[in-house]
């Protein structure tokens, strides 16, 4: 065996070589955990002939089947497409042959049946030469935007579907910009001007009110912007120089951070609330309803000794209400009951600007033993009290009322008699109200409807416990 006497060999620098392949597995790693830090789904795929050459992890989270599957096949992602959206997601992805961007969204059917929705994004990547070799994009999960999306325009097709058939006048304006969002077709009605008008010139809705009444509408609606509610009559002059009165409830809509982001109001106008029951009397066009009905049911609950009771609630629409004297026989029936104690407090004062209801606490409160003196005016009911605080054992009053509100009204009824039972009674209170209802000294609070055992109730335990503190002059 002969010995080797001498070795030979060759030394190349690899240092470029070394650092290229430092680089492009740093590349690699930088590439790695951005696409599998991404929410979505990162792909790459050839063109010709198709083929997957990359997914993130995140394919298997979205679309329920391993990446694995989707590289071996790149049909398979067809499979997952949902029916209704396969043959339109085809279609789109042929334009990929034209060397164009894509971003379409469709729903897919994940092997457990789920249904998710996908907004995916591509681009076109291209070799020196410009030719389109392959595509890069995103597949997002985008099912909870788009439910709430779906959600949204449900919620806008129910409004204006409610907006444009009430006869009301319902509004929504911008709080920060004052810009007019939104106004009904009761405008025109009411207002006798178009809405085009008032979209293209908003001043002319306070122009349209009338000179004594301007700036105090003015003020309320500018501390509305500040997030304040308002409840506000006034007149307005028609371009026939008719007036009409008008009630115009308005209430700030808050975001998350509690600013006031709009002003919305909702309610019937005063002007027509007053006639809805005139026969022939209609707010819809011509030869479409008679204007009958209500008046033939006003006439048949009146024949009955009833009344019907018309609210307009911000935000709820109208609702009517309809009350009738009980019968003999029923009457019969509660008289045989053991009768309840007599409450100390005899006089009754009563303040509510719906007529119907004062109509209806002077009867059935006379039957509990009350004498009442019934107002549909504060100021009245001020008046009538001034004549003789000592004589009024207990005020109940409404909170809501044109020309001065229940916490007014029952701010001056104290100031002549500061020892005067007042209650109060609202169909929507507020935090705020409660409290203010308190600092006054009020002595309750009751939430409308309420039969009249509801408010005896609370009445008499107030005017018993009237009866045991010292009468002030």
């Amino acid at each position: 065996m002969r010995r080797p006497v001498r070795t030979i060999g060759a030394v190349t620098d690899v240092s470029d070589r070394m650092r290229a392949d430092a680089a492009v597995r740093e590349s690699s790693e930088r590439f790695r955990l951005l696409a599998e830090a991404i929410d979505g789904a990162f792909w790459m795929a050839d063109v010709h002939p198709t083929r997957v050459r990359y997914v993130s992890p995140a394919f298997e989270r979205i679309f329920g089947v391993p990446a694995a599957a989707l590289m071996a096949d790149a049909d398979a992602f067809f499979g997952l497409v949902h029916p209704d959206d396969a043959e339109r997601v085809r279609r789109e992805l042929r334009g990929q042959l034209l060397g164009q961007p894509f971003d379409h969204e469709y729903r897919i059917l994940r092997p457990d049946n789920a249904v998710r929705w996908i907004r995916s994004r591509g681009y076109p990547v291209r070799n020196p030469e410009g030719q389109v070799t392959r595509y890069a994009g995103v597949a997002e999960d985008i099912t909870e935007r788009s439910s709430a999306e779906v959600a949204r325009r449900e919620s806008d097709e129910r409004f204006r579907e409610v907006g444009e058939n009430i006869h009301e006048v319902f509004w929504m304006t911008d709080a920060a910009t004052r810009k007019l969002l939104y106004i009904s077709p009761g405008y025109e009605e009411i207002w006798g001007r178009s809405r085009e008008s008032l979209y293209a010139n908003p001043a002319t809705w306070l122009e349209a009110i009338h000179p004594d009444d301007r700036d105090r509408v003015a003020t309320a609606t500018d501390a509305g912007t500040g997030g304040a509610s308002y409840d506000e009559t006034y007149r307005i002059t028609r371009p026939d120089g008719s007036l009409r009165w008008i009630r115009d409830r308005g209430f700030p809509v808050q975001d998350a951070g509690d600013d006031v982001r709009r002003i919305d109001d909702c309610g019937m106008s005063a002007d027509i609330q007053a006639r809805i029951f005139d026969p022939f009397f209609t707010t819809k066009p011509v030869d479409v309803g008679t204007g009958l009905g209500l008046s033939m049911v006003h006439g048949i609950v009146q024949s009955h000794d009833g009344v019907i009771v018309v609210q307009s609630e911000p935000g709820k629409g109208s609702i009517f209400r309809v009350y009738l004297l009980a019968t003999a026989a029923f009457v019969a029936e509660v008289a045989a009951q053991p009768a309840s104690r007599p409450p100390p407090g005899r006089r009754m004062l009563y303040v509510d600007d719906e007529e119907p209801l004062v109509y209806l606490a002077e009867r059935m409160l006379q039957r509990r033993g009350y004498d009442v003196v019934g107002c549909t005016s504060p100021h009245d009911g001020l008046a009538r009290f001034g004549e003789a605080p000592a004589a009024i054992d207990v005020v109940v009053t409404d909170i809501a009322m044109p020309g001065m509100t229940g916490f007014e009204f029952a701010g001056a009824v104290l100031e002549l008699r500061a020892d005067t039972p007042v209650v109060m009674t609202s169909g929507h209170t507020r935090p705020e109200e409660h409290a203010e209802a308190t600092r006054i000294g009020v002595e309750a609070l009751v939430l409308k409807p309420n039969t009249v055992d509801e408010l005896c109730d609370v009445i008499d335990g107030i005017a018993r416990k009237a009866a045991t503190r010292p009468r002030r002059a």
